[in-house]
């Protein structure tokens, strides 16, 4: 993404340039400066994301390689720098985390499972115990 772009979606914003330098605590100087550079880090467009309360996807159209627009995404947290999965992706993780789940859960059995035997086993020694302790 270039300055020229993402001056036209400041735009959109209804912002004025000062009061969004403001907000990156930045100089509109150098604001301007960023916006008259041929790439823009994303880094920065992370920043201006987040201080114009939008997804990050906003700032490229359909034509952009890989875009996945913003109502498609479903997505972790609340801010831009968060973490943002496309409805395949979300889904795969999802199946993961299930999965994952159930494995846990059949562990908790088993040790649950173990530790009663225990119990058993702690129980038959101590009356194994009081028992020779009687005959003696």
């Amino acid at each position: 993404m270039n300055g020229k772009l993402l001056r036209k979606k400041i735009e959109e914003c209804n912002i004025s340039l000062r009061e969004l330098a403001r907000k990156l605590n930045i100089s509109e100087q150098n604001l301007q400066n960023k916006l008259n550079a041929q790439d823009i880090k994303v880094s920065f467009l992370m920043d201006v994301s987040e201080k114009l309360n939008k997804h990050i996807s906003f700032f490229f159209d359909e034509s952009f390689p890989g875009f996945v627009s913003e109502k498609e995404d479903l997505y972790e947290g609340n801010s831009s720098t968060d973490k943002f999965y496309s409805k395949k992706e979300f889904t795969r993780k999802l199946e993961s985390l299930e999965h994952q789940l159930e494995e846990k859960e059949r562990i908790i059995k088993s040790l649950e499972l173990t530790m009663e035997a225990q119990r058993d086993l702690i129980e038959f020694q101590k009356e194994t115990i009081q028992s020779m302790k009687e005959n003696n």
